[in-house]
């Protein structure tokens, strides 16, 4: 008897919650349509009720299909510029990241950074790159702490403000819950590390959780990261808005055999100009992907700000940037993502006039066209021979149309008519 008591206690909670699941689902519809509904009043109200008059219809002598209608905006405060709207596009963004040794080294360290074992083991395998100025580059977080305490040395740390950098430029892209906007990581060193990169994605944490795995390694291929980037991107659809964002703390060590520029020409990985490399493999992603604009930062003082420059403006068509302190670099992505986004808003027709002609017949056939400004008469030439109207035109129809952020088109009251006398 307890049991089947209990088993009902808990089919009722979960009808409970079932119903408090619906429920909130239909509010969520329910906001959304009152929200449209009041923006369809608002609209209406500015525009459907400014007088429209047809002052006068003239058509061809040889062709009774073509004519000349006059339409006079008797009064109102709408312009043709105030009856625009901005509408926001999505975007899809690739973040190209250095995580090269030089991205977190530890400075003028002490000669335990070359002796010693326990600044060695501190600091990660990667020390033994350690150069005669005493740095010992490529330092993983565990080491952080020793960096100063046990190697003596000064941490200049530009993984840390990168990756905070790319959360906050997740944060931008993803403001709006509604948007398709999508972001992908490259993160590039010798190679590129497919463990530490992602594809395309609205999903956040996850995005953020791979910027959280991000550890320095090996040298600077920038064009290997160029040509991820570009090959993430190719799924992308034609119409979508793309942007490359390419960011390098130092000087390019790698070519890449795609662009054919220096390539391996050693045989040994490494390029006598692999700088050349990047750029072209820019300008190969500019002329290969549609709709693409590709910027670049220089972190530090040691980035090639001159390679870096060609990165952007010499087929990129978009620009370059220097965050020579590592605490700029935040704010320059922050900077980058308000400009995508912006670029993302364009320009649609909020208000027109649909004109509307029947023949004898009842059939009928319509123009969308322009609203007269303010005590403007506006003259349209139309030709509707291609149409199926059987002459004459007997009747001619005038509606105010507005179109709201949704995309869904309103049409308004009739607001003036024409009929052969």
């Amino acid at each position: 008897m307890e049991k089947r008591g209990l088993s009902q206690v808990i089919t009722v909670l979960l009808i409970i919650l079932l119903s408090l699941s619906v429920i909130s689902v239909l509010g969520v519809v329910v906001y959304r349509y009152a929200s449209q509904q009041s923006e369809i009043a608002q609209a209406g109200a500015e525009f459907f009720s400014e007088p429209l008059d047809i002052v006068s219809v003239q058509f061809d002598i040889e062709e009774a299909l073509v004519l000349r209608i006059n339409i006079k905006k008797l009064s109102g405060k709408l312009s043709v510029d105030s009856q625009e709207i901005e509408s926001m596009s999505e975007v899809d963004v690739i973040s190209v990241v250095d995580l090269s040794l030089s991205m977190r080294v530890c400075q003028a360290t002490n000669e335990n950074c070359n002796t010693d074992m326990e600044c060695r083991d501190n600091l990660g395998p990667r020390s033994l790159y350690a150069e005669e100025t005493g740095n010992c580059p490529g330092v993983d977080s565990s080491g952080i702490p020793q960096c100063s305490s046990v190697c003596g040395g000064t941490l200049a740390d530009g993984l840390t403000p990168a990756q905070d950098a790319n959360k906050q430029l997740a944060d931008i892209l993803f403001e709006n819950e509604e948007s398709s906007n999508r972001l992908g990581l490259v993160a590039y060193s010798t190679t590129v590390d497919d463990v530490l990169s992602s594809d395309l994605t609205n999903d956040q944490p996850t995005l953020e959780n791979i910027i959280d795995d991000w550890e320095v390694a090996g040298a600077t291929c920038i064009c290997c990261g160029i040509n991820d980037g570009k090959n993430r991107l190719l799924g992308s659809s034609d119409e979508i808005l793309k942007t490359i964002i390419v960011m390098s703390d130092g000087v390019a060590t790698h070519g890449c055999s795609e662009q054919g520029v220096t390539g391996d020409l050693n045989g040994n990985g490494m390029a006598d100009e692999p700088g050349d490399d990047a750029i072209q493999a820019a300008c190969d992603a500019y002329s290969e992907i549609p709709n693409l604009k590709i910027y670049s930062i220089g972190l530090g003082l040691l980035a090639d700000q001159d390679t870096l420059d060609l990165i952007a403006t010499s087929c990129g068509d978009g620009q370059s940037f220097s965050a020579s302190d590592f605490n700029d670099l935040v704010g320059i992505y922050e900077n980058l993502g308000d400009e995508i986004i912006g670029d993302s808003v364009s320009i649609s027709n909020f208000a027109y006039l649909k004109i509307i002609f029947y023949d004898f017949d009842g059939n009928s056939a319509f123009r969308d066209v322009e609203v007269p400004g303010p005590l403007e008469t506006k003259n349209y030439e139309l030709d509707l021979s291609s149409d199926d109207l059987i002459e004459p035109i007997v009747r001619i129809e005038i509606y105010p149309v507005i179109r709201i952020n949704s995309g869904k088109e309103v049409v308004g009251p009739l607001a003036d008519f024409w009929d052969r006398k």
